[in-house]
């Protein structure tokens, strides 16, 4: 079984169809995690290791992202 620890977020979108700019701004508040040592510029990296690890527990949950700019 081969794990992917890491993927940038363009990669990440491909797979879970979500938008790009949807996936950093998840990463921005703690949904998805990110591997900040390999940031590159614009360049972000999700952590597959850990988001997979939350994915199993039941811990990752998304908020609706419509509302954060209403408060």
């Amino acid at each position: 079984m081969l794990i992917v620890q890491f993927m940038t977020a363009a990669e990440y979108s491909r797979i879970s169809k979500m938008g790009v700019k949807q996936i950093k701004a998840r990463m921005d508040l703690g949904e998805i995690p990110e591997v900040t040592n390999l940031r590159h510029g614009s360049v972000r990296y999700v952590d597959c290791v850990n988001l997979t690890d939350r994915m199993l527990r039941g811990e990752l949950v998304f908020s609706d992202l419509s509302q954060e700019g209403n408060q």
